[in-house]
């Protein structure tokens, strides 16, 4: 899909055809959303799991996996993530019928965000390892927004200085084998848990690409400023006045050993919110770590399974 700045590329799973005029009246219509620094192929290993009436369109964000990056000095942050959405629901032509989304991480916040913008659209969410998103106590705002600008440009300096120039986007990257790829990819995610090396190919068929000067080399795909995203900054009361517009059926999918963002009177705020406000609301906690989807897919299917028969009845 075209652009300003480029494309937005992803990859459709559709059990008939990969023509989104054949979708015909029972087909569930479905966008999947990967998480931070991640790419589409998050969801290869847990697509071919479930039902195949549905019509799925998993998408590389900006700067992820094989979609453009930004122009140089426009930083990446979570509200231009969901203009690219609303783009991308446009281009599909799903603007009057409700869809589904799935999506994980970053990609189930986006989703939230966007269900209250235009909660028409939005007919269900299922959330992979995330209740909320990220917000801090009210006096700590405007620091936490001075952070992020200045990650953002000493970041962006950083990276201009490398290449001897003063455009970010045209920053070489460093070049790996295929091992050191596969070992930094593990690493790189080790904050958020642990995921396989199988896990780490299939990101790796997305994220990263044989270079010109090596082809024994690879470099990743994604942009390097998406290190110091200017995620929205938002207390918990705040959220929750947003979080009021939602009206989606939503499920949440809690990893064991996944990511922990809130002590649990704050979670359980924002859970007694969804009982509160959505038609249907399920939270399901599940083995496995933050990329369980991918890492442990037969964990995970199920249970969606399970949501969309449900919610449909």
């Amino acid at each position: 899909m075209s652009v300003p700045y480029g494309a937005i590329r992803g990859k459709i799973w559709h059990h008939n055809s990969n023509d989104k005029a054949a979708i015909d009246d029972d087909t569930v219509r479905v966008l999947a959303l990967h998480g931070w620094q991640d790419n589409c192929g998050t969801f290869d290993r847990l697509i071919p799991l479930l039902p195949t009436n549905l019509y799925i369109v998993a998408v590389d964000f900006p700067g992820h996996g094989l979609s453009s990056h930004l122009p140089a000095g426009c930083p990446y942050n979570d509200t231009m993530f969901v203009i690219e959405l609303e783009r991308i629901v446009q281009f599909l032509g799903w603007k009057d019928r409700p869809f589904t989304i799935l999506g994980h991480s970053m990609g189930a916040a986006i989703a939230m965000f966007y269900a209250c913008l235009y909660p028409s659209s939005v007919r269900r969410i299922i959330s992979l390892d995330m209740i909320k998103p990220l917000t801090f106590p009210a006096n700590k705002l405007a620091a936490k927004t001075r952070e992020g600008i200045e990650q953002f440009l000493l970041l962006e300096s950083k990276l201009s200085m490398a290449n001897g120039c003063c455009d970010a986007t045209k920053s070489m990257p460093p070049l790996y084998d295929h091992q050191e790829a596969i070992d930094k990819l593990i690493l790189a995610h080790s904050v958020f848990g642990k995921i396989t090396v199988q896990g780490a190919e299939i990101l790796l068929k997305r994220g990263a690409r044989p270079s010109a000067a090596d082809p024994n080399k690879v470099y990743f795909t994604r942009d390097n400023r998406l290190k110091a995203i200017l995620f929205q900054r938002l207390d918990n009361d705040s959220l929750a006045h947003y979080f009021q517009r939602l009206e989606c059926q939503l499920l949440i999918v809690k990893a064991e050993n996944g990511v922990r963002l809130d002590p649990d009177e704050i979670s359980d705020r924002y859970i007694r919110l969804y009982r509160e406000k959505c038609p249907k609301f399920d939270l399901v906690t599940i083995p496995g770590g933050h990329h369980v989807h991918l890492c442990s897919p037969e964990n995970v299917n199920q249970t969606i399974i399970d949501f969309l028969n449900a919610s449909r009845e």
